[in-house]
């Protein structure tokens, strides 16, 4: 009888604790809903709504932003609180960008998009801003657009007395989402957070309310050059800049604003007027940069209150702009507010590097031999049958393509207007084949129509049937403006089993990000440019002139294919009858003029075949 009792007693308490702890979780339910106050971003948590996440590197005493009322939706049900990014397989926002947006800028845009590309079936373009809103569309906003909430989403980093070029926001209100920063290089900071929080996920979602803001507090809160206020400074470079030495003069500014917070500008010499306080980069047109005769030569020095940094060629060039980065990543990384000391002056030599980019190969015509290239097969014949009559001959002769002044120039001719001359491309199949490393052309193009000039890369024919096709630079009569893009082709029989050629442009989904278009009134053959393509194990980066405008990722069933030995091609591609490029006429410009073409490859990565 009392073992009984026991038992009902210990069955009594039992219930009651368990009664306990149901009216504990539901009191929980009721006045927290949405559990724990842990509102600290991860890219394997995403990150909590209704707050402001200020980076851990902050100082104590650093303001952050406190974020509006407005914001704080207050959701009673936490189906409404989610933001869904994709309905029924397609990206639920229109991505938007501001209409005067760089291109360095505008290749964020396409990482968000081509994210999104991959992901869903249905997609829009991006569009500017200077479109009108969408109707029943929400956006996502990348840059300081000239809708309402990238205007709220800048006043909120604005509000900030310590704020500086590290920073950046995300901003979710009324279903659009807004992500700016307060320079390019933490917009792209912003552009990955948001891929690597939102977009890897196949059903993407976003607490309605959030903000993320990102601040870092400076290393260094007091710093000079040569004895005068870093932020006095800028960095000034000729048009027609390579990126072979471009690259460390960002990863100078980088430096620099990682650990200040400040960023120095990088202007093109002909766009910006001298102020007393400049380092100036290859032979720009201010006075103080002297010319190197030697090709292999460098110098770095101080002449008057300017830096002056110059090499004999944009390889030696590049060992100096490296030498400089060195100095600067030393101070930096002793916390010492003396970047660069007064006094400066420096030369040294082009010599290989285990590590870094070399030049492998270079052809700057200086004579007419052209022996490190042969014509393409095939187009030395006449096409006819052009819509607005006439005929196009190729020719190998110096009416039409000739090397002079240290320039290799082709060009159009012709006697009466109508009937053309046009030398075939060059291309160095057996000559000269590469895989890995950085390719660039500097050149002058042509302008009007009829001009049709191109510089690519592709797989010697031998190598079909998959073969690769980069597209450094095409110009399709277009006086200001060129298009960079991939391509792979591959033979396919016919009903009547003949092979044909068949080929997907990687580029057709990124054209938007994959064109240079300069503005009104100025056009290719005014000036030098630079026109590089850049191919690692991982992706192919195009640049213009030292920047960086596309990129395209290379799957890991396509890298074999893309790094085996290739050709360069170069020369005006064909006018004929199946051309949409119109015929030249008498306001043609057709000299497309060649400076040089470089190829630059590491110790680890890159391979020239010289089959002579």
């Amino acid at each position: 009888m009392n073992k009984i009792d026991f038992k009902s007693k210990k069955f009594i308490l039992i219930s009651a604790l368990a009664l306990l702890l149901i009216t504990a979780i539901v009191l929980l339910t009721v006045f927290w809903p949405f559990g724990g106050d842990d509102k600290t971003p991860s890219k394997n948590k995403k990150p909590s709504g209704n707050t402001s996440n200020v980076d851990d590197e902050l100082d104590e005493d650093s303001d952050g932003i406190d974020v509006d009322d407005d914001f704080d939706y207050g959701f009673e049900d936490e189906e409404d609180n989610i933001l869904y990014l994709n309905e029924f397989d397609y990206f639920s926002h229109q991505i938007c960008y501001p209409d005067s947006m760089e291109e360095a800028e505008v290749l964020l845009v396409n990482r968000v998009y081509t994210q999104a590309h991959e992901k869903y079936t249905a997609l829009a373009t991006p569009t500017t801003d200077a479109e009108p809103v969408p109707e029943a569309q929400f956006e996502l906003l990348i840059g300081n657009t000239n809708r309402q909430i990238s205007k709220d989403a800048l006043a909120l980093l604005n509000k900030n007395k310590n704020k500086n070029a590290n920073d950046y926001i995300i901003l979710e209100k009324d279903g659009n989402i807004a992500i700016t920063a307060l320079s390019t290089a933490a917009l792209e900071k912003a552009v990955d957070y948001f891929i690597a929080s939102f977009m890897s996920e196949d059903y993407p979602e976003m607490e309605k309310g959030y903000c993320y803001v990102y601040q870092k507090s400076p290393v260094i809160k007091k710093a000079n050059i040569a004895g005068v206020d870093f932020r006095q400074w800028k960095i000034v470079v000729p048009n027609g800049c390579s990126y072979i030495y471009t690259r460390y003069l960002y990863s100078v500014i980088d430096e620099i604003r990682e650990a200040t917070g400040y960023e120095i500008p990088l202007c093109f010499d002909k766009n910006t007027p001298a102020t007393a306080y400049e380092i100036l980069v290859g032979d720009t047109n201010r006075k103080e940069s002297t010319a190197v005769s030697d090709r292999d030569s460098y110098y770095i020095k101080q002449v008057g209150k300017k830096l002056v940094i110059n090499g004999g060629h944009t390889y030696s060039l590049s060992r100096a702009t490296k030498a400089f980065y060195d100095l600067v990543k030393s101070a930096v990384g002793k916390k010492s507010g003396n970047l660069i000391k007064s006094g400066l002056n420096s030369s040294g030599k082009y010599k290989d590097s285990d590590t870094d980019y070399n030049i492998a190969f270079a052809d700057e015509f200086d004579d007419d031999s052209l022996s490190n290239w042969v014509n393409r097969p095939g187009y030395l014949n006449t096409v006819t049958g052009i819509a607005t009559g006439g005929t196009v001959t190729f020719t190998e002769d110096e009416r039409v393509r000739y090397v002079k002044d240290g320039k290799l120039v082709f060009k159009l001719y012709s006697e009466d207007m109508k009937d053309w001359y046009q030398a075939p491309e060059l291309i160095s199949r057996d000559r000269v084949t590469y895989d890995y490393g950085y390719l660039e052309m500097k050149a002058k193009l042509p302008k009007g129509n009829g001009v049709y000039p191109g510089f690519w890369v592709a797989r010697n024919y031998t190598a079909y049937p998959n073969s690769p096709e980069i597209d450094l630079m095409e110009q399709f009569s277009i006086d200001n403006q060129f298009a960079a893009n991939v391509h792979v082709w591959w033979y396919v029989p016919d009903a009547t089993n003949k092979l044909v050629s068949k080929h997907i442009n990687k580029g057709d989904q990124h054209w938007f990000a994959r064109k240079i278009t300069l503005p009104e009134g100025q056009t290719l053959n005014d000036e030098w440019h630079t026109y590089g393509c850049e191919i690692t194990e991982d992706q192919i980066n195009f640049y213009f002139d030292g920047i960086k405008f596309g990129e395209c990722s290379l799957e890991k069933d396509r890298m074999d294919m893309f790094a085996q030995l290739k050709e360069i091609r170069i020369g005006y591609n064909k006018i004929g009858s199946n051309s949409s490029v119109p015929m030249p006429d008498k306001t043609t410009v057709s000299d497309f003029e060649v400076e040089y073409i470089h190829i630059y490859q590491t110790k680890a990565l890159g391979q020239i075949a010289d089959h002579f």
